[in-house]
């Protein structure tokens, strides 16, 4: 009887959000972009280097969705405080 032994294969799964070139063919580049300020994508890329996030078993998606969430609410708390400021200079004018 012949015995056989069992391997496990671990794939790298890279997530992009950055327009990133093909491994094998550096001709071709795949688009991606993240969904936040252009003014926000240092903190994302400090986060992330790279352009992608790897996930794991233990790291998933949420990884991203909460930076991304975060750096849109900055946006928005910015937004919102330039909105006052605009409507009280407005009404002292």
């Amino acid at each position: 009887m012949t015995k056989f032994e069992s391997t496990t294969l671990q794939s790298l799964v890279r997530v992009f959000f950055m327009q990133h070139p093909d491994p094998k063919f550096p001709n071709i580049t795949y688009p991606a972009k993240p969904r936040i300020p252009v003014d926000r994508i240092n903190k994302l890329m400090e986060k992330f280097p790279g352009g992608y996030f790897t996930l794991t078993p233990e790291k998933g998606i949420e990884q991203y969705l909460e930076l991304d969430y975060q750096l849109n609410r900055e946006v928005s708390g910015d937004l919102k405080a330039w909105k006052e400021k605009l409507d009280s200079e407005r009404k002292s004018s």
